[in-house]
């Protein structure tokens, strides 16, 4: 196992993917941030997912592809017509990303999970078993899956996006990975991270330093404004509202709980630090269009705010917490994920 001194966990989901592209824009250029496959660790979920994709094309050693015109050039082309169809008032198709997410993977030359030469992790939900998988770059169980199938389930936001299979590049190997995948935090950000935290940690030591990334988010589950979710189901709506409490500001501060708690003998990282952008600009999550305006947005506030762009775990913690206590929080998403499980049975 290579030695990894910082580890980078990109939190976002649906249109959010540029402002943490914006974020690492800024880490890079206050040499806050140097990605090396030899030594960085990545982990992601949801649009975050194709975000750590791309880090490992435009930042290995061999035949890196440009950050900025190509994966760049990619965000500019997103809209919302290149991501769903709808062709039912609650249940759209995703054929559009499906076919621009294989272009992208076509030309950085990526196949498999395996392909990727960072040590890599990507979430997804199994919607059949109820838990959150961490699908590893370094995995022999992994090494075959499908980096498209990966990366359209990461992504699958419940209810509204169809669930994905994984499948095997060779289709005469057996998989493990039946059933139906959704976005890797339909259960929680980063969820089961203390375990896999511990596997990492127990042959490689403690991290230097942790990154975690996040988009802009609102302490509630944001109402979804342009799109008519009124004809969701009851069990529609609690797995739909369930997800959107997972990736809530009050959801991202129970993950930022756990993990402060996890590291409080610094086992884990010397150092934990949060980026996280406090812009006045509403985007909403199913709104994948205007991706480098919502990046410059991020990038204007982040160089009127230098000071921001960092921020060790526990001072980012007391300073977006406005609501109840943590553990009331974390309580809160142990009952809707309770509720949730119960209205699945």
């Amino acid at each position: 196992m290579k030695k990894l001194k910082t580890a980078v966990f990109l939190t976002g989901s649906g249109g959010t993917i540029s402002q943490e592209v914006a974020i690492i824009d800024q880490l890079i250029k206050q040499g806050k941030l140097k990605f090396d496959e030899n030594d960085t660790f990545l982990a992601g979920f949801g649009s975050g997912a194709l975000t750590l994709v791309a880090i490992n094309a435009c930042f290995r050693k061999d035949n890196p592809c440009s950050w900025d015109d190509f994966y760049k050039d990619f965000l500019n082309s997103i809209s919302d017509d290149e991501i769903f169809i709808k062709v039912h008032p609650t249940q759209w198709l995703t054929h559009p990303q499906r076919k621009d997410i294989n272009l992208f993977l076509k030309i950085a030359g990526f196949n498999s999970i395996s392909d990727l030469p960072f040590n890599s992790a990507i979430l997804t939900s199994s919607f059949n078993e109820k838990k959150t998988l961490w699908l590893k770059s370094t995995s022999k169980k992994c090494k075959e899956l499908d980096i498209s199938d990966i990366l359209m389930a990461s992504s699958a936001i419940p209810v509204l996006f169809p669930p994905q299979q994984l499948n095997c590049l060779n289709y005469t190997s057996p998989t493990s990975f039946s059933g139906a995948y959704s976005e890797g935090a339909m259960f929680g950000i980063f969820h089961k991270i203390k375990k896999q935290l511990k596997k990492i940690v127990d042959e490689n030591g403690p991290f230097e330093e942790i990154i975690i990334i996040s988009p802009k988010r609102d302490y509630n589950n944001s109402p979804i404004k342009n799109h008519d979710l009124s004809a969701l189901s009851y069990s529609e709506k609690v797995e739909f509202n369930n997800y959107m409490d997972q990736i809530s500001l009050f959801g991202f501060l129970s993950f930022l709980s756990k993990i402060q708690k996890l590291n409080s003998k610094k086992k884990i990282a010397r150092s934990i630090k949060v980026s996280y952008p406090e812009i006045n600009n509403e985007f909403e999550l199913l709104d994948f269009s205007n991706q480098l305006i919502k990046h410059d947005v991020v990038e204007k506030w982040l160089e009127k705010n230098p000071e921001k762009l960092t921020i060790n775990l526990e001072t980012r913690i007391k300073e977006l917490v406005n609501i109840p206590s943590i553990d009331e929080m974390t309580q809160r998403l142990e009952k809707i994920h309770s509720r949730y499980s119960k209205e699945l049975v």
